[in-house]
């Protein structure tokens, strides 16, 4: 899915204009533009694919980021194509995790991600960490590729 064209992007772009901190309305509700994530990590929730959704909150939360923001917004899709790791978060959350085009070895896009239904997952954050955060969590599969 390309996230430049569409209601997700004018949606991002109307956020990014607000002060940070600024109530919106239905925060929780899931943007209708949902799109399949790879079997890789549709397999850990679901025996079938999956979809996954952002929310105006997770939208708003991603815009407060400025210009870094912008830069994960447009990565999450890449990253859930094609991951090079899952870790376990908690009882209903995974973090999937794909390196980052940056020059510094040992960094990933992680997008956070959390089951809410028997097909749905909410987009619910993304960040860059390094390799050192993510040995926190338990893996629950990565590509031949991964340190």
């Amino acid at each position: 899915m390309n996230m430049r064209n569409g209601g997700l992007q004018l949606l991002f772009d109307e956020f990014q204009k607000l002060p940070k901190g600024v109530l919106i309305d239905a925060p929780d509700e899931p943007i209708s533009q949902g799109f399949l994530v790879s079997s890789k990590i549709s397999f850990l929730f679901f025996p079938i694919p999956a979809k996954a959704y952002f929310t105006r909150r997770t939208l708003k939360h991603l815009s407060e980021k400025g210009s870094e923001g912008r830069l994960l917004f447009e990565h999450i899709p890449i990253v859930l194509k094609s991951p090079n790791s899952v870790y376990e978060g908690d009882k209903t959350r995974i973090l999937v995790g794909k390196s980052t085009d940056f020059e510094k070895e040992g960094e990933f896009y992680v997008v956070v991600l959390e089951s809410v239904n028997n097909r749905e997952l909410i987009i619910v954050t993304s960040f860059v960490a390094k390799q050192k955060y993510l040995k926190n969590f338990e893996i629950l599969w990565r590509t031949a590729a991964s340190p």
